[in-house]
């Protein structure tokens, strides 16, 4: 919530917004006149009652967005992504007509979907205020008043079992625990229906049939969840705990690519996923996003591998070329992995750090080798990375860790002291440089970042015991294990 204070808008933004949210709005008065089936012609009063409370509750939405939610304005696809899931899943539950089938409606596969894409608290909000369109499409449709004990039934149960379906989609990591926790949401649904029509209108044997309808509720939310989820994903490309777990899976067509293009780069992304990982543990980041960031920062390096040096074997181009087009090749690692990520509709929160994790920083080797052959002054901007600098605390962590794994590998001496030292300095160069001048990361999650990048390294690379050099074949191990049962004999 402090991330969102931290936003501003400007009134484009919230103009287009609530520009949105009233198309949004028109169409659901066409599809409560449509399906209504003659409701507004018989009553016209309370039907433009109903339309005026519906367009209080839009208002109340753009608010709440305006004021909790600020994400969902500044980047407006998120504002699309709520007009068309909740028009999509809410003419979806009209669908469901009849004394019982009513209440198996899809009714939180919209709480689960905006859990998932947008966040807990919108989940929350949207399960509420959907509940609300649907109560007063009952009581417009459905001939209840305003108090009739199925509407009231109906929302209250659909409030208090939606709550608990964004509360288990926000804790599920996989699309198999989520399938899981529809059988956990059946339940409570169906509980909580019992529960609350006995209260209502006293017990009763067709309310078992109610609360089996209520658990049935929960499955078609969740196969409405499953088939909608992936295209959104994809259609408005937005990061999610599900897809940046697929994202890492090494069967992806890129990560196969980079395994077999260039496996010294490979290598080195896993081992700065392992790092990138602790570090946004320790700082309370989304470690799945530091995961997949690290897996796929230097993707660029398959179009040139050998001009990387954890790719080559012999032969290095670079001494066949002057050090500014050396530079241009290093450069271009960075550019080309942004544009590969682009190319196959990666998150631009993966994409972008491709181009961020170098920064503004030297290519220092390249300076100096230039600097060796040159008699005046040389500009640094020559020789370094084009940018943009890290823009959050994920993309710094990449940075750091980047970095750090390549310096750490080389070092002849991998004592802890020494690697702290080592990490302090290049983090100490980096600030110097301003590179983290345009991220949100403190000075104590620097510190978390380091202790943990030596308590990780320490454990990889920590003292190991040198072995005596003993050569044994075959025989030698056969006349071992005789000598052995000859003397075993002999103390018997």
């Amino acid at each position: 919530m402090q991330k969102e204070n931290l936003i501003s808008l400007n009134i484009k933004q919230k103009i287009y917004a609530a520009a949105i949210l009233l198309g949004m709005y028109l169409l659901l008065c066409v599809m409560f006149i449509l399906n209504g089936k003659g409701a507004f012609e018989a009553d016209t009063s309370k039907g433009w009652i109903i339309l005026f409370l519906l367009l209080m509750l839009t208002a109340g939405m753009y608010f709440y967005l305006e004021a909790f939610s600020k994400k969902c304005i500044q980047q407006i696809k998120f504002t699309y992504l709520i007009a068309v899931s909740f028009l999509v899943v809410f003419q979806l539950n009209l669908f469901f007509g009849g004394e019982l089938l009513i209440y198996a409606r899809p009714l939180y596969a919209l709480a689960m979907i905006m859990t998932i894409l947008v966040g807990k608290h919108e989940g929350l909000f949207l399960n509420a205020y959907f509940a609300a369109a649907l109560y007063l499409f009952d009581v417009y449709a459905g001939g209840y008043n305003f108090i009739s004990p199925s509407a009231v039934f109906t929302v209250l149960s659909f409030l208090l079992s939606g709550m608990v379906a964004v509360i288990f989609t926000a804790q599920n990591s996989r699309r198999l625990d989520t399938v899981l926790s529809a059988f956990k949401i059946g339940l409570f649904a169906f509980f909580t229906g019992v529960s609350l029509f006995t209260i209502m209108s006293g017990f009763d044997v067709s309310v078992f049939f109610i609360g089996l309808a209520a658990y049935l509720s929960a499955f078609f939310s969740l196969l409405l969840f499953l088939g909608m989820l992936p295209i959104l994903e994809r259609y408005f490309n937005i990061v999610t705990v599900y897809r940046l777990n697929e994202l890492t899976d090494h069967n992806r067509s890129l990560i196969k690519q980079l395994a077999i293009l260039a496996p010294g780069t490979f290598n080195h992304s896993l081992a700065v996923s392992n790092l990138a990982e602790a570090c946004a543990i320790a700082i309370g980041e989304n470690v799945q996003l530091a995961r997949a960031a690290a897996y796929y920062h230097d993707i660029g390096k398959i179009k040139y591998p050998l001009y990387f040096k954890e790719n080559q074997t012999d032969y290095n181009p670079h001494d066949d070329l002057t050090p500014e087009l050396s530079v241009s090749f290093i450069r271009k690692h960075a550019i080309e992995g942004y544009e590969m990520c682009r190319r196959n509709r990666l998150p631009e929160e993966v994409a972008s750090i491709c181009l961020e994790h170098h920064g503004t920083t030297v290519i220092k080797y390249f300076y100096y080798e230039a600097k060796k052959y040159s008699e005046s002054e040389l500009s640094t901007q020559q020789y370094s990375y084009g940018g943009p600098k890290p823009h959050s605390k994920i993309a710094a962590i990449i940075m750091i860790a980047d970095a750090a794994e390549a310096l750490i590998r080389v070092l002849n001496d991998r004592s802890k002291a020494t690697i702290e030292n080592q990490v302090k300095q290049l983090i100490d160069e980096r600030m110097e440089l301003e590179q983290f001048s345009e991220c949100d990361i403190t000075m104590a999650d620097i510190y978390k970042i380091i202790e943990t990048i030596v308590r990780i390294s320490a454990g990889i690379y920590h003292e190991r015991l040198q072995y005596p050099q003993l050569k044994f074949s075959k025989y030698n191990k056969e006349e071992t294990i005789e000598q052995d049962k000859n003397n075993e004999s002999k103390k018997a």
